[in-house]
């Protein structure tokens, strides 16, 4: 009765993990054969998280010409669980070339670019339609830059001397499909509300 029952709870266990039975004859010298096909969750860019929970990993692609700001923000990016940089961008046409060949769930992006700028870069990828979010990351921080990478499809704007503080805050917020502004919160929050009827949460 026992081998009965631990058969038993052996096959629950391949079923719940996606296995195959194949023989099961139950009692004593006989042979139970289970055959199970596991997934690498890595390779498929997934992990699991609390309670064994999926959840997708954030592929980042960085944008910066400056390799020492690029070491600066895969730091601070790469020390979080779940997100990745799956490639870096030296220049504007780079980071298109990039952003096409890798496709990244997210993008940070400077505006003060060689060949094309940053915000040339977001109308390219607002303009192709990729799922692609974009942050922008700039030394220019005034409500009229950040209104420009609103205009042109950002889901974050934060400067460069502040990243220590706000590059994780802004990810995880973009994320969960919100946006990060803060040079411009009271202009956004006007907006949304006057444009959909649901201030965005910022």
């Amino acid at each position: 009765m026992l081998g009965c029952i631990g058969l038993f709870c052996i096959e629950m266990q391949c079923t719940e993990a996606g296995g195959n039975k194949g023989s099961l004859r139950q009692g004593t010298g006989k042979t139970a054969i289970y055959r199970v096909h596991l997934i690498d969750h890595a390779r498929r860019g997934e992990r699991r998280v609390g309670g064994g929970v999926l959840m997708p990993t954030l592929r980042v692609l960085l944008a910066d010409d400056h390799e020492s700001v690029r070491r600066s923000l895969r730091s601070l990016i790469e020390f979080h669980e779940g997100w990745q940089i799956c490639g870096e961008a030296v220049d504007g046409r780079d980071a298109i070339k990039k952003i096409k060949r890798l496709q990244p769930d997210l993008v940070v992006l400077d505006i003060g670019m060689p060949y094309l700028s940053g915000l040339e870069v977001a109308r390219e990828i607002k303009r192709s339609g990729p799922e692609t979010k974009i942050l922008i990351v700039t030394i220019h921080s005034s409500e009229h830059v950040a209104r420009e990478a609103w205009d042109c499809g950002a889901k974050g704007f934060i400067s460069k001397s502040d990243a220590a503080r706000d590059l994780v805050r802004a990810i995880e917020l973009i994320q969960r499909g919100k946006v990060f502004f803060p040079e411009m919160a009271a202009t956004l929050h006007a907006t949304a509300s006057a444009s959909s009827g649901t201030p965005r949460e910022l």
